[in-house]
């Protein structure tokens, strides 16, 4: 077993080096599984609008339309130029930009007044979203505030009810398509993202190893050594079935990390860990062929991200193949991970 032996003594003597990156591949991954766990309900939320007003009516209406921006957006009322503020929309300082008019509030209501044309300036983005939104609630509140002037109202009645509008909540409700069932444990989360985990460590850990042993002295010594072929590539093996698993059983401990330990009493906790050897299996031979490869630190930290991170986005690893185009999906598919 001195192969065996040797191989052993120096994956021990890179450990803290390879736990380093054990532990920032372990964190990173982690880490995203936390954000992916978040459900998709969660992601429907209204969002903020920094807006710019420049009041020059300050009557009923302009005060309506300020309140109506502030219930949900970042509004700040200023005096600068149309220069200065074209200048915070380019640098994307703020997303719109609203003048009001004097007059405004007597032509809104009004229709016979002469002051007729006095209406809202607005400025955004070209094409941004925020600008179409902002646009649209714009039309709705104001739509709003004639209707309730014509039924009666007074102009502050009919500015404070149209205010309302901003209150009113869409109701989001997510429905399952096809092929899918109740909820997903919060677990299955972390074991989505082992390909990347598998891939990153075992590709450096292996890589780092066969460095050793890839200089012609030494490949020399092995080869006049009474060790047979297969014999040495047995105990290759063995030496490295001790670091792969030890990586499995540090990747098992990610449902605990992630807030999951109902994992360890699951019922189909039996086909997540056949899964997960599988993963580890395919890992284990890509880092393999790989580390045969690589003959410097500089490629092998290369091959780290330009494997760990390619297949595992062409495998559905970090992006769901339902979102991938069909050109991508026919790459993967050649791949062990997809």
């Amino acid at each position: 077993m001195t192969v065996c032996k040797g191989y052993l003594k120096i994956i021990w003597r890179n450990m803290g080096q390879n736990l380093m990156y054990l532990a920032i591949v372990l964190f990173v991954t982690i880490g995203m599984a936390s954000q992916t766990e978040k459900t998709q309900t969660d992601l429907f939320r209204r969002g903020s609008v920094g807006i710019a007003v420049v009041d020059e009516d300050g009557g009923a209406a302009a005060d309506g339309v300020i309140r109506f921006l502030r219930k949900n957006n970042d509004v700040t009322l200023t005096g600068a130029s149309a220069e200065a503020l074209s200048r915070k929309l380019y640098y994307r300082e703020i997303d719109f930009v609203i003048r009001i008019p004097k007059g405004f509030t007597t032509s809104l209501f009004d229709s016979s007044a002469k002051n007729e044309q006095a209406k809202l300036v607005v400025s955004s983005v070209p094409g941004s979203t925020e600008g179409q939104l902002m646009r649209a609630e714009l039309s709705q509140c104001l739509n709003r505030m004639r209707a309730l002037r014509a039924s009666g109202m007074t102009d502050e009645e009919a500015c404070e009810r149209a205010g309302a509008l901003a209150d009113d909540e869409a109701a989001v409700t997510i429905r399952k398509g096809k092929g899918t069932g109740e909820s997903q444990p919060g677990y299955l989360y972390a074991f989505r993202l082992l390909p990347y985990l598998y891939l990153s460590v075992s590709i450096y850990a292996v890589g780092t190893v066969m460095q050793a042993f890839s200089s012609r002295t030494v490949r020399a010594r092995i080869a006049a050594s009474p060790v047979t072929g297969s014999g040495m590539a047995v105990q290759r093996s063995l030496a490295f079935f001790v670091l792969f698993a030890g990586l499995w059983l540090v990747s098992m401990l990610l449902p605990a990390l992630t807030g999951h330990p109902e994992f360890y009493g699951a019922e189909h906790i039996g086909l997540y860990i056949g899964n997960s050897l599988l993963l580890l299996a395919d890992s284990a031979a890509l880092a393999m062929l790989t580390g045969s490869l690589i003959r410097s630190t500089q490629a092998l930290s290369a091959m780290v991200n330009i494997i760990g991170l390619g297949v595992s986005f062409m495998c559905g690893v970090f992006v769901p193949l339902d979102l991938m185009g069909k050109g991508m999906q026919s790459v993967g598919r050649f791949l062990p991970f997809y």
